[in-house]
């Protein structure tokens, strides 16, 4: 994944620039190695990791639609800002998360683990369908 001169960068001077997403960017099954994007990424679409790992190097802001990790890890050097759509699934967040928006685990017996501090603002919505477990 790299951000090239097109219609979802913002500048082709800034040596790792803002890329937007507005359909599907999935990192899926059978790959050895994470993909990382060292811009900024900004996502009204929907972003799928399927048991592997993503990164953004210089965080992650997501205005609408969804953020899906379905067995796999989604991290960021910075934080990630959610302020629209939805984060929900089965895998692993390392990163500062700023929910204002919604954040539920995927399935019956799903999970999302949040390694790094979890802010959640007054317009957000988190759901669970099971017991939560606090330490």
């Amino acid at each position: 994944m790299r951000g090239v001169p097109g219609p979802f960068v913002d500048s082709e001077e800034d040596p790792f620039p803002k890329m937007h997403n507005a359909g599907l960017l999935r990192v899926s099954y059978g790959h050895e190695h994470a993909a990382t994007y060292r811009g900024h990424f900004v996502n009204s679409g929907m972003i799928e990791v399927q048991n592997n790992t993503l990164s953004f190097d210089n965080g992650h802001s997501q205005a609408a639609g969804g953020t899906i990790r379905n067995d796999g890890l989604l991290s960021a050097g910075s934080s990630i800002y959610l302020t629209g759509g939805r984060l929900s699934g089965n895998g692993a967040v390392s990163a500062v998360v700023v929910n204002a928006a919604k954040v539920s685990p995927g399935g019956s017996t799903g999970m999302i683990i949040i390694v790094g501090s979890y802010t959640q603002t007054g317009s957000s919505d988190c759901r669970f369908t099971n017991d939560v477990v606090t330490r």
